[in-house]
């Protein structure tokens, strides 16, 4: 018989390892983000390194509501476009207690998109010295550790190359984007960690046949989705559109409007203000209410391929010492370690941690295992599962009854070892299992070792 303990690390499905009796917390149902936001709003013009550019804030008359600092949100246009073709969002979001700033990019019939991500990092950059000006009506109203970005069409791949190269922002939601073609993509992605949604229509000319889905999976956030809205048109995410887009793109709607604001107002409003109600929408029961009633063509919420989070794994006795990055965003408050002893159909909640990068699974007899790792958000509400190595875990030494290997250090175990007593390699009952210390001889110094572990795995005996 082999003994060893086969620990396989590995990704997991959420419903697999997320249902049995996690303790998850009733889904609370916000008010519908697709619908205007509790606050007055108000606008105003400036001019942002010779382009124009508008800032939408909750207020009016120049003056910033009450409460706050709020989220500071960067939104661009696309080809051939301005910002004149998003007042209505801007206006929107900050409904929603945003402080937002749509940009005019250079050259919009020939995007350059570093120097579109430039614009939006100046438009952080403004954000930042207003927020720190007596003298500024903004003054202390904008939180500048909770920047988004937002990018309609070729917007969106400028929303990704500024997120890529700007450590202030802290998320992504870009509206049916359009990666470049001829950019290194599989670079891009792989700078892209922080939490990266975006809304999308499906695919057509004006939308590069839907791209994106292209470009989904070489994203290396560890939190991400798309959402695509049902019959949507290139010309839904713009508002006002006009006729030069509706000509070529077909027509907007108001209804399919309110689909990608509600995942676009839930996606900014869990990362940034860490509003834990709006998991019903990302992945909760209302994402699974829209993809039934057709408002949704298709979703993956959180369904991801895991970012490089430094997983590693390490034998420890007769156990498995697993550790991680944690992932520094504002709804993680923890991980779950759930285990399964093949082929035993139901996981087993092990460990519930804190932000933490660790833990140790001890004790552990023969078999196969399947780990999966799950971060959870502070009402208990669970994530995706992170993927681990494959790791291969001895018994532990002592433990070392043949056929045994039990995860316990007990009489069968040191019986086995007396029952060999003198024995040497080549004859019958030698078993090199037995001969602890390694001398090629079973004596009463290999005896004495294995008492001495009697019990393991106790909190004084594990390594």
């Amino acid at each position: 018989m082999n003994k060893s303990l086969a620990v396989l690390l590995i990704v997991v499905i959420l419903l697999t390892f997320a249902a049995p009796a996690t303790g998850e917390a009733a889904q609370i149902v916000p008010p519908d983000p697709g619908l205007p936001g509790p606050f007055p709003v108000a606008q105003d013009d400036f001019t942002l390194q010779t382009l124009g550019a508008t800032i939408f804030y909750p207020g009016a008359n120049g003056v910033v509501a009450e409460g706050g600092p709020f989220p500071g949100l960067v939104l661009g246009h696309g080809f051939a476009r301005s910002r004149a073709q998003h007042v209505n969002n801007g206006l929107f979001l900050a409904s929603h207690g945003y402080i937002v700033v749509t940009v005019n990019f250079p050259n919009p019939l020939a995007p350059d998109f570093e120097a579109w991500a430039a614009q939006i990092s100046a438009a952080l950059d403004w954000m930042d010295v207003q927020n720190a000006d007596p003298l500024s009506p903004f003054f202390g109203k904008i939180d500048a550790d909770r920047f988004g970005v937002l990018g309609h069409s070729a917007g969106g791949m400028a929303a990704w190359v500024a997120a890529s190269q700007d450590s202030r922002i802290k998320a992504t939601m870009p509206l049916d984007p359009v990666p470049a073609t001829g950019a290194d993509l599989t670079a891009l992605g792989a700078a892209v960690t922080n939490p990266s949604g975006w809304t999308g229509a499906p695919g057509s000319s004006c939308n590069a046949s839907a791209s994106y889905n292209q470009f989904y999976p070489l994203v290396q956030a560890s939190h991400k989705a798309k959402y695509i809205v049902t019959d949507a048109t290139h010309c839904d995410f713009e508002d006002p559109t006009n006729v030069l887009c509706t000509l070529v793109c077909g027509n907007a709607s108001e209804a399919r409007r309110q689909i990608w604001r509600r995942y676009t107002v839930s996606w900014l409003n869990y990362y940034l203000k860490g509003d834990t109600d709006y998991y019903y929408y990302i992945i909760g029961a209302g994402l699974v209410d829209d993809l039934a009633a057709g408002r949704l063509t298709t979703a993956t919420a959180l369904n991801t391929q895991p970012r490089n989070a430094g997983v590693q794994a390490a034998t420890n006795g007769g156990g498995a010492a697993l550790s991680w990055l944690p992932y520094p965003v504002t709804p993680v408050a923890g991980y779950d370690v759930y285990r399964r002893l093949l082929p035993d159909p139901t996981p087993v909640l092990v460990a519930s941690v804190g932000v933490t990068g660790a833990f140790t699974d001890t004790g552990l007899r023969a078999g196969q295992y399947e780990y999966a790792l799950l971060s959870r958000d502070t009402a208990g509400n669970p994530h995706q599962p992170l993927a681990l190595p494959v790791l291969d875990v001895p018994c532990y030494e002592y433990d070392v009854a043949p056929a045994d290997c039990d995860g316990l250090v007990d009489a069968l175990d040191i019986q086995a070892v007396a029952l060999a007593w003198q024995t040497v390699p080549g004859q019958p009952a030698y078993n090199p299992r037995y001969d602890v210390d390694g001398d090629q001889v079973i004596t009463i110094v290999d005896v004495q070792m294995v008492a001495a572990q009697w019990g393991w795995p106790s909190a004084a005996q594990q390594p």
